[in-house]
């Protein structure tokens, strides 16, 4: 649904907002939108499915983009759900976690390195999106900084650029980015080089 946000827009910009209309991409985005409110717990946190489950940190800062976006757009959004969702983002980034990354060399053995989680960069980002300017824990991340993924350090910046401050957004975005061969993976923040290269381009 995240990506019908912006048909109508895609569509208008190509000549091809009149065809190809048989089906209602707003009606598809409205209902995903409830679908994402009813899968959240009382922290604050997403459920991977509808009917209850284990949260996610990382698709709970998706699926509150998501939620941002569209609201931004016009849909129908449940303000308290942001707003609960992005005291549930401020409050894990707070626990200043590490995780373990595995990575390919270029003679394809895997090798390993710490860095604060990926979560953190995504979920800051996400909460100055949603207008929250919770300085202190930005300027703890940019003393950090150093221990922040490639990704994350992007991430960082905008988050920075958002809260208004864009002189700090300057000095902190990277001047280059080469994305890290990163194994894939399918639990916790998702990691993969196609997403890590997507979250830079945005």
């Amino acid at each position: 649904a995240f990506p019908l946000i912006f048909y109508r827009d895609i569509a208008k910009s190509i000549g091809q907002d009149n065809k190809n209309m048989d089906w209602n991409p707003d009606y598809i985005v409205q209902e995903a939108i409830y679908k994402v409110q009813n899968m959240q717990q009382y922290s604050g946190a997403m459920v991977y499915w509808p009917n209850g489950g284990q949260t996610n940190w990382w698709a709970t800062a998706y699926a509150t983009h998501f939620l941002i976006e569209a609201k931004n757009a016009g849909f129908e959004v449940n303000p308290q759900v942001i707003k609960n969702s992005v005291s549930y983002l401020e409050s894990e980034a707070k626990n200043k976690k590490l995780q373990d990354y595995y990575y390919i060399d270029q003679n394809g053995k895997y090798y390993q390195m710490s860095y604060v989680r990926q979560e953190v960069g995504y979920s800051l980002f996400v909460c100055a999106l949603a207008g929250s300017k919770n300085i202190s824990l930005l300027n703890y991340y940019k003393t950090q900084f150093q221990f922040l993924t490639e990704e994350g350090k992007y991430m960082l910046a905008a988050a920075y650029a958002l809260s208004g401050n864009k002189a700090t957004f300057r000095e902190l975005l990277p001047s280059k980015y080469s994305t890290p061969n990163v194994r894939r993976e399918s639990w916790g923040s998702f990691n993969s080089p196609i997403r890590n290269s997507a979250i830079v381009l945005y």
